[in-house]
């Protein structure tokens, strides 16, 4: 009569075997040829292959929980394990950078638009654009957001397109990109009701007025007995008033 190999062994497809070594430990099992017993791979470990092969780690971006895999899972879409291997769950695995949600429930999503992530973890938001910035693309992996130009700003956070830069109201300018806002002309001066502006020198002093706003300073009102009746450019005014004798 012909033995019978030990449990979790056996001599694959031959037939005829005339030695107990033929009987050889089965996938997801490890131990010596014609042994005694083969021991299952534990959780976080395979073994593909019959023989006397030793069970591996699972390798990176896959996990088992079972016993006596012959294969590991892979993580779920857009996640992985941080290059560790020998995962027993799914837990394991984390949202690549760019996208969110929680691998244990199924795929991760990329970042919408105007929005970014710049670390591999689990469940983590995506961040936000910043004020004064915005971006279309979405699954974004870094902070790329695009910066508003100056004579423009932008109060929301998280904008996805070039339209949420606003111009600059009338009376104010910015110089600066990727500004939450606009500066104010200084006192008693103003951009003739444009908007958009880029520099200081586009404030001009009110009618009524003189002065050096473009270098910060409030604009004077014109002493008695003299008028200035339109914005104009603007000068020195110790040297060159901006005022003019009424007749």
């Amino acid at each position: 009569a012909c033995g019978t190999c030990p449990d979790n062994s056996g001599t694959g497809t031959a037939t005829t075997s005339t030695v107990f070594t033929a009987c050889k430990c089965s996938v997801g099992y490890s131990g010596p040829d014609g042994g005694a017993s083969c021991v299952n791979c534990v959780a976080g470990h395979f073994k593909g292959v019959r023989g006397t092969a030793l069970c591996a780690d699972c390798p990176a971006d896959e996990w088992t929980a079972s016993l006596a895999q012959s294969s590991c899972t892979a993580c779920p879409g857009n996640s992985n394990t941080n290059a560790v291997t020998g995962s027993v769950v799914v837990t394991a695995c984390l949202c690549n950078i760019g996208h969110t949600g929680t691998p244990s429930s199924g795929p991760c999503n990329p970042c919408g638009v105007g929005k970014y992530k710049t670390a591999t973890s689990d469940n983590a938001v995506c961040t936000d654009c910043s004020q004064g910035k915005y971006k279309g693309d979405t699954g974004q992996t870094s902070n790329s957001c695009s910066n508003c130009l100056g004579g423009k700003f932008n109060v929301n956070l998280g904008s996805s397109t070039i339209s949420a830069c606003t111009n600059c109201i009338a009376n104010e300018w910015n110089d600066s990109p990727a500004q939450a806002s606009c500066k104010p002309c200084p006192a008693s001066s103003g951009t003739n009701s444009g908007t958009g502006q880029q520099a200081q020198s586009d404030c001009r002093c009110n009618s009524g007025y003189y002065g050096e706003p473009d270098a910060g300073t409030d604009c004077i009102a014109c002493d008695a007995g003299q008028y200035k009746d339109s914005s104009t450019a603007n000068g020195n005014p110790s040297t060159e008033p901006h005022c003019t004798k009424c007749a």
